[in-house]
């Protein structure tokens, strides 16, 4: 049944027709040839003073603190130049660019036409406060999990990031320090790393990318390295059952190219050279007989892989849909990427295996104030000696706007794994939202979820910093549990409470303080779940 409600919502939006694009000012000009003479940038503070809900003492000492986002900092961002044509596509795509840089909290791209029939493009950036303290607190099941984190998105106004946090978890605890630049010595390339020191073992992870921007985009190119070792546990009920020595690493090289494109869709193909391992060692049993149990294993791959996109430009801005108060980009066109491989003995890996992976994402919009977006993700492998092993997941996502002020929301997703590895291994619980009910629930290999959420976003502005809204939802889910084989009873809980948003921050904008409820009682769950969610 869930598999089935997916095809068809997939079918519905693969044979619907794909709404055009309003013709705008910058299709007017492009369709005149005018020429971009010249490019103004302006940098818009963090409060606006001249506005008076806003002039007080908080919004001008914050004002005075911050350090203003340079000029050089948002002309990366930019894919059009002085003396060209306008060309709408380039310049949406530099305004979707911009507000997803974590220091933008607005952007827009304005034409001011000139005496002599050329145009000025205004780029009006308007800056977030770009220091983020962030905490998060559950507490169920007798067990408590939090995080604190430091964050600065864009350090002397350069864009830059630095990331330092704490984490506890049912798992594990660990110190989190991070760098990022998305414009690595002012070009479009990306630099990330990420270390984290476990207190079960260490983590790392680095990349260097140059994506595709946008359909016109000639090339992407990267590479990218992870490796970790780490206590995996299998947990039943919240309670651990076994444990694995756990060591894995992944590093890849890649490069892609554009082989066809029109207006607003684009063919891509590449390759990538991948070798990846993993072990499962050393298995510690804490309560037998609960669950089938995993011998040790290890596995090398390495190989390469070819890659083919289809990807179509068709972007819907939306506020109040995840965030309050935030513009926010949606893409309503197909998105297909396919990958296929093999990894031979030969070239070092542990056994002969073909590989494939891929995903399929695609929206429709109802009218101005209703859309569906659904996704279809998976990765499986066929090897000559260990069988098959293949993970899928997909997704449906509604969205609703026509009563005044709220949004509504409804989500449903499906995961399946066949042959799964510990890795693979899914879990039924409140940190996979299923909210009211303990972390690691239940544990299986399928699972089925859908959420109804009404989000009310009120007029109570206080300070031009925070604004208030409510929460109500229904989750529900039932998994395919590894004790029995067969599929547990679903399982249900109700909820509520607040949604504060922050409005002069970019990512992390929403403040969550909500009370669930189970509506399934079992030994173990508990009657209120309290959790607090901050992204200051």
């Amino acid at each position: 049944m869930p598999f089935c409600f997916f095809i068809c919502t997939l079918l519905l939006l693969l044979f619907s027709g794909q709404a055009a694009n309003a013709l705008d000012v910058w299709s007017a000009l492009e369709n005149h040839q005018v020429i971009i003479s010249h490019v103004d940038i302006n940098i818009l503070p963090v409060f606006n003073l001249q506005n008076p809900n806003e002039n007080h003492f908080i919004g001008r000492w914050a004002n005075f603190i911050h350090v203003e986002t340079q000029e050089n900092t948002i002309r990366p961002a930019l894919l059009f130049k002085e003396g060209e044509p306008a060309n709408a596509m380039q310049i949406h795509a530099s305004e979707r660019l911009l507000r997803n840089l974590p220091f933008v909290r607005d952007a827009e791209i304005i034409p001011l036409e000139n005496p002599d029939g050329t145009v000025t493009a205004i780029v009006k950036v308007h800056d977030a406060w770009s220091l983020k303290l962030s905490l998060a607190l559950r507490h169920v099941g007798g067990e408590s999990e939090w995080s604190a984190k430091v964050k600065e998105y864009n350090i002397l106004g350069m864009g830059k990031q630095i990331q330092i946090g704490y984490e506890k978890t049912l798992d594990r605890s660990f110190t989190d320090f991070a760098f990022q630049d998305p414009f690595l010595f002012n070009t479009r390339w990306i630099f990330f790393s990420e270390y984290k020191q476990l207190s079960d073992g260490t983590a790392y992870y680095g990349k260097i990318d140059h994506p595709f921007y946008n359909v016109q985009t000639p090339w992407a190119a990267g590479m990218a390295g992870n490796a970790s070792t780490s206590i995996q546990t299998i947990y039943e009920k919240s309670e651990p059952v076994y444990n694995f020595d756990y060591y894995q690493y992944s590093y890849s090289l890649y490069y892609k190219f554009l082989v066809w494109k029109d207006d607003h869709t684009a063919q891509r193909l590449g390759l990538e050279g991948r070798a990846t391992s993993y072990s499962y060692r050393a298995l510690t049993l804490f309560q037998p007989d609960i669950l089938p149990l995993f011998g040790n294993q290890e596995c090398r791959y390495q190989g390469f892989l070819g890659f083919w996109q289809f990807f179509q430009d068709n972007y819907i801005a939306r506020q109040n849909i995840e965030f309050m108060d935030k513009t926010e980009d949606i893409n309503l066109g197909w998105d297909v990427q396919l990958r296929l491989g093999y990894f031979p003995r030969s070239l070092g890996s542990s056994r002969n295996a073909a590989y494939t992976e891929g995903s399929v994402t695609k929206g429709l919009a109802f009218d101005e104030h209703s859309f569906v977006t659904g996704n279809l993700v998976w990765y499986g492998f066929s090897e000559t000696v260990g069988g098959n092993r293949l993970r899928w997941q997909s997704g449906v996502n509604f969205y609703d706007q026509h009563l005044p002020r709220q949004t509504l929301n409804f989500s449903f997703q499906f995961i399946h794994t066949f042959h799964p590895l510990p890795a693979d291994l899914t879990y039924l619980g409140g940190s996979d939202g299923l909210r009211g009910y303990m972390n690691y629930f239940h544990v299986g290999n399928e699972r089925w979820m859908f959420t109804l959420e009404d989000r009310v976003f009120t007029t109570w502005n206080i300070l031009g910093l925070i604004k208030m809204g409510f929460v109500a939802y229904l989750d529900a889910g039932a998994i395919r549990e590894l004790s029995t084989g067969h599929w547990s009873k679903p399982y249900a809980s109700v909820g509520g409470g607040l949604r504060i948003g922050n409005l002069k921050s970019s990512f992390g904008r929403v403040i969550s303080l909500t009370v669930a409820t189970p509506l399934v009682k079992e030994t173990g769950v508990e009657g209120i779940q309290f959790i607090l969610g901050t992204g200051l």
